[in-house]
């Protein structure tokens, strides 16, 4: 594929795409996109057709290897040599707060919050917990602009577990609030990533893709 569509920047890109499923499937494509801030899709393939057996009867599945990831991942020496191996680690961008105060900060929220208000976990764990671990070291520069304030057309599935630290379901319920075909279900006793790790979060997947 080309790097640059506008045709400004030659050159191209191979992207590592995976299809599974009949071409002429009833219901059409699904376009699987993995999350993370950056995991490949064609290698857990396998787990999402384990997770969503009924729907992927009905829709050809389709996944790629996004951001860069994968078998045929970026290989830009100067930029892995400045964020090293992992894609959590801030390359030269990030936050406008200087540094040199983010840790009291940070301990200052973490004694704010409500021990009932992160149980099963102690509040603590919401400080030590990826997200704001991978934000103390960022280093600091001017935000970028923000996305522009859309509402979709068609009907959208948010999932939230209800002991999700690092996107809590009060960002859910945020976002399904502001979109006029949203459906919200919190998962019970899940974290992060429903989709993958809770029945509940792929039965209502399913549902939701076959009704």
């Amino acid at each position: 594929m080309p790097l640059d569509r506008t045709g400004k920047v030659g050159g191209t890109l191979k992207l590592q795409v995976l299809t599974a499923g009949r071409p002429d499937a009833p219901r059409g494509t699904l376009l699987f996109l993995t999350g993370g801030p950056g995991r490949p899709g064609v290698s857990i393939a396998p787990t999402i057709r384990k997770r969503l057996p009924k729907a992927l009867a009905e829709y050809r599945l389709v996944m790629i290897d996004q951001r860069g990831t994968g078998a045929a991942a970026i290989d830009c020496p100067a930029l892995q040599s400045e964020a090293g191996s992992s894609d959590t680690v801030a390359p030269t961008a990030g936050a406008s707060a200087p540094l040199a105060g983010r840790e009291t900060a940070l301990d200052r929220a973490v004694r704010r919050i409500e021990p009932g208000t992160v149980w099963p976990f102690e509040p603590r764990t919401a400080g030590e917990q990826g997200m704001p671990q991978t934000c103390l070291p960022w280093p600091a520069s001017r935000p970028g602009a923000s996305v522009p304030d859309r509402k979709l057309s068609m009907p959208v599935l948010l999932l939230s577990g209800d002991r999700d630290l690092s996107t809590p379901p009060a960002w859910a319920r945020q976002v399904a609030a502001e979109q006029p075909r949203a459906r919200l279900t919190v998962i019970g006793g899940a974290g992060h990533s429903t989709q993958s790790r809770s029945d509940g979060g792929a039965k209502a997947a399913q549902e939701f893709l076959l009704r």
